[in-house]
């Protein structure tokens, strides 16, 4: 039955949900002379048989008025805040907010200054939506001003009145809009409330960023959300927001919302919209991660490396594999690692950066072993390691932009290895860079610009890889010359050793390469890449020249170093 058939017909009260608390109340205000009724989402809730998660009352008594009649009756009140006509009644342990009838004056488009009012009506004139201005007395008689009952029942949300008069007192309303369009099934836009909605957006630049958020939080872990913030984009919000639209189709309905904002791959909203620190470390945890595989040896190794057990649930959510690996994260207790330093000096090893090389290494190897190599294990092949450090390979896999002072950190970490390799990732980040198949990610610096930025970075390196190669031909190249070598990995994508592994042994379009020794060494993008795209935004050569080591004059195609590296962060901006 529709609600409005069911409103007229013989049952032409709702049944309210009344508690001995809340009969109470009523026959305070009553005896008192005044009224209270239940305002606001409450009454939407009744209406579409969900169970209202708060109950917000009103009357038509001032803030002076109440508390005389809760003092008379004995009630506890307490003046929440009184000096906008709010109170709170306690009665029987239960908490009532309680606000006066109250009519705009003067609006800012984020605040406004009211007055006390006695009537139903003009206290609805300043609600934002339609059905947010209904009202219900406490035997079910239903107040209906502005249509909102219709407008439930055609799933649409319409503002009271002029939709750009109602907006323009406060652009937050723009969010509300969005966040409760999400509580109807099938949600209709009207064609004049998203033209007033795109006309005002700049008026988003008023409201704080913490409201954003909270406003944003209840969108993103709604329903109907790719709708709703395709909606966004397409009026302008997101734009005013500061909020991608990439990926907006993989958004997914009732999921955690920092899961699906990690889902748009902006870690950048979390110091923008003050999120606790917490919050923005787990955003940062899951857009790092987001295009990683995930597997129970890859969330046992981050456990093990100290990654919060939140992190990975959350991960485990945002990979769609909660489901499978969410008993996996719980259950799994880390077990120690059995060597320290201590344990490599009474073994001969010196202090100094080596001896963090080292045990590095033998974490990598205990772990490759699940956790099964004991100290002594690991403590015999400190031997081995210190050898094969001399006879070894480097290879270099990663972004590290801008171009390619990180690489020559990565070389920095050592220089026991006999020769270097580098993926200068010429064309694309991603699992093709490796394999030749799947997707990419277009590098906007051509590849014969790139070599040479590389050739001024690095000197050193025996090969680059070359247009047409992946990084996998590379890596086979490398087997074919010095065969089954050492071979350290240096890189900052985590899925690179990954897919190394996986390939290795494996005849393919990559050719074929297969070593016994494979080590990754993690290696952090350039610390001060913030920094070095400063000195190019300021035009500041000497700290520029003194951050990458480089000849700032050093031609390339052409140009200077110095004005590539400005070209590819401008071009990379442009994407």
């Amino acid at each position: 039955m529709k609600l409005r058939e069911l409103f007229e017909s013989k049952e032409e009260f709702l049944d309210i949900p009344l508690t001995p608390a809340l009969k109470k109340l009523d026959n305070i205000f009553t005896r008192g002379g005044h009224e209270v009724r239940i305002v606001g989402g409450a009454v939407r809730d009744i209406l579409l048989s969900k169970e209202p998660k708060d109950i917000d009352l009103a009357s038509d008594a001032t803030p002076v008025e109440m508390q005389k009649m809760l003092d008379s009756a004995g009630v506890k009140h307490i003046p929440t805040g009184i000096e906008h006509g709010t109170i709170t009644a306690v009665i029987n342990g239960e908490d009532f907010e309680i606000t006066t009838l109250r009519a705009d004056v003067e609006t800012d488009g984020r605040h406004a200054e009211v007055e006390f009012v006695r009537s139903w009506e003009q206290d609805a004139l300043r609600r934002d939506l339609t059905y947010n201005a209904m009202s219900v007395d406490f035997q079910g008689r239903l107040y209906d001003y502005h249509g909102g009952m219709d407008d439930l029942q055609n799933k649409v949300s319409k503002f009271v009145g002029d939709p750009a008069a109602r907006i323009q007192e406060d652009y937050l309303r723009i969010l509300r809009y969005f966040r409760f369009q999400g509580r109807l099934d099938n949600a209709q836009f009207e064609a004049d409330t998203m033209k007033a909605i795109k006309d005002n957006a700049p008026g988003l630049k008023k409201v704080s960023v913490e409201r954003v958020w909270m406003e944003m939080g209840k969108i993103l872990s709604g329903n109907n959300i790719v709708n709703i913030v395709k909606s966004m984009d397409k009026t302008g919000v997101l734009a005013q927001i500061g909020l991608s639209n990439k990926n907006v189709k993989d958004l997914v309905d009732g999921d955690n919302e920092i899961v699906n904002l990690a889902r748009l791959g902006d870690a950048s909203l979390g110091k923008r919209w003050k999120f606790s620190n917490a919050d923005n470390q787990t955003l940062n945890f899951l857009v790092t991660n987001l295009d990683q595989p995930i597997d129970k040896k890859v969330l046992s190794d981050m456990i093990v490396d100290g990654t919060p057990k939140l992190f990975l649930h959350r991960w485990a959510q945002l990979k769609g594999v909660h489901n499978k690996f969410g008993n996996h994260i719980k259950a799994f207790e880390a077990p120690e690692f059995p060597v320290n330093g201590n344990d490599l000096m009474q073994a001969g090893v010196q202090r100094g950066p080596n001896l963090g090389k080292i045990l590095n290494d033998l974490k990598m190897k205990w772990k490759a072993s699940d956790y099964k190599l004991s100290k002594e294990d690991l403590l015999r092949t400190i031997g081995q390691v210190n050898e094969a450090e001399s006879d070894s390979v480097g290879v270099i896999f990663g972004r590290f932009n801008p171009p390619h002072v990180g690489h020559k950190k990565a070389w920095q970490m050592t220089s026991n290895n006999t020769e270097w390799y580098v993926g200068t990732n010429p064309q694309s980040v991603g699992p093709k860079s490796l394999t030749g198949k799947g997707s990419e990610n277009k590098d906007p610096l051509p590849f014969d610009i790139k070599s040479q930025a590389m050739s001024l970075v690095m000197p050193e390196v025996t090969k680059h890889i070359t247009p047409n190669e992946s990084w996998g031909t590379l890596v086979s190249d490398i087997y074919k010359k010095h065969g089954d070598v050492r071979l350290n990995v240096y890189t900052d994508e985590k899925w690179v050793m990954k897919f190394l592994l996986d390939y290795n042994g494996v005849e393919g379009r990559h050719g074929y390469y297969k070593f016994t020794q494979m080590q990754e060494v993690p290696t952090p993008r350039m610390a001060s890449a913030k920094d070095l795209r400063k000195a190019v935004a300021d035009n500041d050569i000497k700290t520029f020249t003194k951050m990458s080591g480089v000849d700032p004059d050093a031609n390339i195609d052409g140009l200077s170093y110095f004005e590539t590296v400005k070209k590819y962060l401008a071009m990379k901006k442009q994407m």
